[in-house]
């Protein structure tokens, strides 16, 4: 399962954030929306996660680049599935 796209920025600290797009399905409303953004959030390294319901995606912030398997497992755990 591959994540959409990941993108490394550098930041004022010099340090680099890794931000990546998943694709998310079987969301259909803002608690799903809420599941899937605590999931996320408890993985190692990430710093932020904004979840869109009308784009079925999440895009999550992180010191480091994010481990795909560790975010499947969350958002499974969550009740949900990443689409590649």
């Amino acid at each position: 399962m591959h994540p959409i796209a990941t993108t490394v920025v550098r930041t004022s600290s010099v340090r680099f954030m890794t931000t990546t797009v998943l694709h998310i399905d079987g969301m259909s409303c803002q608690n799903c929306v809420r599941h899937v953004t605590e999931a996320l959030a408890a993985v190692d390294g990430v710093q932020s996660v904004t979840v869109s319901l009308e784009q079925k995606t999440a895009t999550v912030t992180s010191a480091e680049p994010l481990s795909v398997s560790a975010a499947t497992v969350a958002v499974e755990d969550a009740g949900y599935s990443l689409r590649a």
